[in-house]
């Protein structure tokens, strides 16, 4: 009777510590990837103006200072706001007008179509942002063209300024079926049943993780009870599930400690060439992901510490007769 005794607490045990890491991993889950508002406090986390100026400075391949990329960023910032502000209502009028000529060619109605659009009103609106970036190339001019007066730095300008205009703003702006590629209806109909798939296992593995939570909520709590019936006194309990406790949360801090050190230089690696920025931003949301299967790991090893120390401390009454 007592080896059943010790095989049924070795046997539950066991369970419990890979049920407490279980449910430690689809906590953290619970809590982070699938948490919209994980989601969305870590997109809010990333900086766009210092991303730009980095990504600016690498992109035009010279060494901006420090007051030159800021101004540069602030005025492109006001500037861009202003723009789709000012665009906002051309741009809806634009794609009802687009929308019905393609969505009849995708869906088969149609062998072609042919849409052309006017940039008349885009360049107007994107000359009002010319004499935000000429104040900013007066007062921070390329080093080939230091010294100049403002006469010929705008000279300068202009000629960029209209090459620009040239090669990236044609005024007529033509859409047919080439642009989309004459697939496209197959296309469209394999990237659907190809993202219904996807989208299919992602909610099952989704519906995986949450039942894992559960059931790992629901198996501890009945195997915490069985080990509490097979001793029925507080001191062995007690023990028992603090050695259990601690044990899972020494591994559960472990996953989370050496997920953060190998993972964060994994991703570094990875990142090099990305900007300075978003390799902190990058760093920080891992931290963030691990933090709460962390947490929960000190807790567990808390926990277990607090029992062992109640099982050496209790004193069972003594009951007279």
């Amino acid at each position: 009777m007592r080896g059943l005794k010790i095989a049924g607490l070795i046997i539950l045990s066991f369970i419990l510590f890979i049920s407490l890491i279980a449910f430690g991993l689809a906590f953290s889950l619970n809590r982070t990837v699938l948490n919209p508002d994980f989601v969305t406090a870590e997109g809010d986390r990333l900086e766009i103006a210092p991303l730009a100026s980095e990504a600016m400075s690498q992109a035009l391949q010279v060494e901006l200072s420090e007051e030159a990329l800021d101004s540069l960023t602030e005025t492109i910032a006001a500037g861009f706001e202003e723009l789709l502000t000012d665009l906002e209502p051309w741009i809806k009028e634009q794609v009802e007008y687009v929308a019905g000529p393609i969505a009849d060619y995708l869906v088969g109605e149609v062998e072609s179509f042919d849409v052309t659009i006017s940039l008349e009103h885009v360049i107007h609106v994107i000359y009002d942002l010319r004499g935000m970036l000429l104040g900013v190339f007066l007062d921070f001019p390329p080093d080939e063209l230091e010294g100049l007066p403002p006469e010929e730095l705008e000279q300068a300008f202009d000629v960029f300024w209209d090459e620009f205009f040239e090669e990236m703003l044609p005024t007529p702006f033509q859409i047919d079926e080439t642009v989309i590629g004459g697939d496209a209806p197959l296309r469209i109909a394999s990237f659907t049943s190809g993202a219904e798939t996807v989208l299919s296992e992602v909610r099952e593995y989704v519906g995986y993780v949450r039942l894992a939570y559960i059931l790992s909520i629901v198996v501890s709590a009945l195997l915490i009870a069985g080990i509490v019936l097979i001793y029925r006194n507080v001191k062995g309990s007690t023990r028992t599930l603090g050695i259990v406790f601690l044990a899972s949360g020494l591994v559960v801090l472990a996953i989370a400690l050496i997920g953060e050190h190998v993972g964060g230089e994994q991703m570094l690696r990875a990142m090099l060439d990305v900007p300075t920025q978003l390799q902190v931003w990058a760093s920080q949301v891992l931290v963030d992901l691990l933090a709460p299967i962390q947490w929960l790991g000190v807790g567990f090893i808390a926990g277990g510490i607090a029992l062992l120390v109640a099982s050496f401390v209790y004193k069972p009454s003594q009951t007279t007769d």
